[in-house]
């Protein structure tokens, strides 16, 4: 069972034994957001009780432009189930320290795409300065977010600061 946890006048962000001060960039660490204990499992967008608490992110083939450390995004990466917000996003994120090619973190959303659900995966700035991504083929909402390996992700090349176009991405729910 999934409860939101009270939080006070301040908000505060709460991770396993640790709290941390809101944030006012969005993105960024201590960012004011809605914890939901035990994963997203109310996340609108994923079959009731299919939200993991964290993603897989596994990104290959992405090449220098104009950054000379893009190899760095060619890893693989966990993502923590951090937002649900009033639009139906349901968001998992992980902050680069120390910051790669002008990226502070990788993040995987969930976003309403005429009443469909479609999947982002993106490196970003604060606040919410988009650096690469990929995109799901968009399908039918609720999906089913315990197999999220069925969806098929495209680079949407920005060019700046890496090149994405030949590049992979593949996303895997952990249980």
């Amino acid at each position: 069972m999934s409860r939101i946890i009270q939080q006070p006048k301040k908000t505060l962000l709460q991770f396993p034994g640790l709290w941390l001060p809101s944030s006012p960039l969005p993105g960024a660490l201590g960012f004011a957001r809605r914890c939901c204990c035990g994963g997203g499992s109310d996340c609108l967008r994923c079959e009731s009780g299919t939200a993991p608490q964290q993603i897989e992110v596994v990104i290959t083939g992405v090449t220098n432009n104009f950054c000379s450390d893009c190899d760095d995004w060619n890893d693989t990466w966990i993502l923590d189930f951090v937002t649900i917000s009033a639009d139906d996003l349901c968001r998992w994120e992980y902050i680069i320290d120390p910051t790669s090619c002008s990226a502070t973190f990788i993040d995987g959303r969930i976003l309403n795409v005429g009443g469909n659900a479609q999947f982002i995966i993106a490196f970003r700035s604060p606040p919410t300065v988009l650096q690469g991504s990929w995109k799901s083929n968009v399908v039918g909402s609720p999906i089913d977010c315990s197999d999220l390996a069925a969806l098929s992700f495209s680079a949407q090349p920005i060019g700046f600061p890496c090149n994405e176009d030949s590049s992979t991405c593949v996303v895997t729910s952990l249980p």
